[in-house]
């Protein structure tokens, strides 16, 4: 507002033929009103961009977010779940996966073979305090769990994996056209955590999330196509 008033000033002051003892002053002063600006204006951008890097990594978290609840909540087309043994997820997932099924939705689960044993030896390697045996029957408690989950609608399929994933996944409404709907939870598998912590980090994407979304979510397909589909052993 100041500039824009000087140059109304300068303006009328040209036509009017004012003398330069008048305008010389007001020229420096404009000038410093100027460079102030520009110095503030620096300083503005200098503490957003530190900002901005302290802020980069709020998007990980080391428990999950109340966010995660309200996708589970929304999702209505999808649901994916990818992880190790969903000894904990299912319990708390299996209402919300009768109803994605009741309108006729579509639910995949991706788990590692609980009967293969070197597999199930490998995972227990990297969770201190953890037996193979237990880790197999985690497992194999869902898959027993999922096997008798019925619905007259929708489709479940179930995929075991030949290793461990490295990367946990709940992903929600991948399919749907309503932006709003679509979003992956993310939990990074880290080595050995204490007992106390979630693996971390963890983060939810969405569509605002862009190119990592769109990485996630092809992650996502690539884990479940390298599936085979799970045939209960008699």
């Amino acid at each position: 507002m100041i500039l824009i008033l000087a140059a109304i000033f300068f303006t009328i002051t040209s036509l009017t033929g004012a003398d330069s003892n008048i305008l010389d002053p007001v020229t420096v002063a404009l000038l410093g009103v100027l460079a102030f600006s520009q110095i503030r204006s620096r300083t503005q951008i200098s503490e957003l961009t530190a900002s901005s890097h302290l802020e980069r990594t709020d998007l990980f978290l080391w428990d999950f977010p109340e966010e995660y609840k309200k996708s589970q909540k929304r999702a209505m087309k999808s649901y994916l779940f990818i992880g190790v043994t969903m000894a904990r997820t299912l319990p708390l997932m299996i209402n919300h996966i009768k109803r994605i099924l009741g309108q006729n939705g579509r639910v995949r689960i991706l788990l590692p073979d609980p009967n293969n044993q070197n597999l199930v030896e490998m995972i227990a390697a990297t969770r201190p305090g953890t037996t193979a045996e237990q880790i197999r029957g985690k497992i194999q408690h869902s898959l027993d769990d999922l096997h008798y989950i019925h619905s007259n609608a929708g489709s479940l399929e179930v995929r075991v994996i030949a290793f461990p994933p490295n990367v946990g996944i709940n992903a929600m409404d991948l399919e749907s056209t309503n932006d709003s709907h679509r979003s992956i939870m993310v939990q990074m598998y880290e080595f050995a955590p204490s007992e106390d912590s979630e693996r971390a980090p963890i983060f939810l994407l969405t569509t605002r999330d862009k190119v990592w979304f769109d990485h996630f979510a092809e992650l996502s397909e690539r884990l479940w196509e390298a599936g085979e589909e799970y045939r209960p052993i008699a």
